[in-house]
């Protein structure tokens, strides 16, 4: 091979390295805390998601609910965690995006240990079709996306400490809109 080969070579490798590493570096600067956090940057996948691994101990308030989507699709039953002041710092956010909700994915364990058996059964039945209450839990799988042009913030609980405010309600489904 040339000397002129082989250069070509190298700059072509290098080339490649600086677009590789450029994203993930970007990747690096857009999420932040405001405090140390156990979540630590996993990885982004091609579709814009964001992942993070480890787990976080938060406190704050959640509310289950059946949403609307609309008229093509039935409604659907989701967890919502909003962080309060004291944990929100730990939670990984874009920057001037921060955690307003958290969104807990495993929305049947969360009932299961956010509420009483009774409410997820009468939640599960429509007959009632709003729950609020305050907890302390711990989540993983911290992941972000953006949905509709909103950053949303999404999570796995693992465990979780309610308090004894409960509230319960039977209001009119809302309606999700994009």
């Amino acid at each position: 091979m040339s000397n002129v080969s082989t250069m070509k070579h190298a700059i072509a490798a290098l080339v490649a390295l600086v677009v590789i590493a450029a994203p993930v570096e970007a990747m690096e600067d857009k999420f932040v805390t405001d405090a140390p956090s156990s979540l630590r940057l996993r990885n982004t996948n091609g579709v814009g998601e964001t992942h993070f691994s480890g787990k976080a101990a938060i406190s704050g308030s959640f509310v289950a609910l059946w949403e609307d989507p609309g008229s093509s699709s039935p409604p659907y039953l989701v967890v919502r965690f909003r962080p309060d002041v004291k944990s929100n710092p730990v939670l990984p956010y874009e920057k001037d995006r921060p955690v307003e909700d958290l969104w807990l994915s495993n929305t049947v364990k969360a009932l299961a240990l956010l509420v009483s058996p009774t409410v997820r059964s009468q939640l599960r039945t429509k007959r009632i079709t709003r729950v609020e209450g305050d907890a302390r839990i711990v989540i993983t799988d911290y992941t972000t996306r953006v949905d509709c042009d909103v950053r949303r913030y999404f999570a796995r609980i693992l465990s979780a400490s309610p308090s004894q405010r409960i509230v319960v309600a039977s209001v009119p489904l809302p309606e999700m809109t994009c």
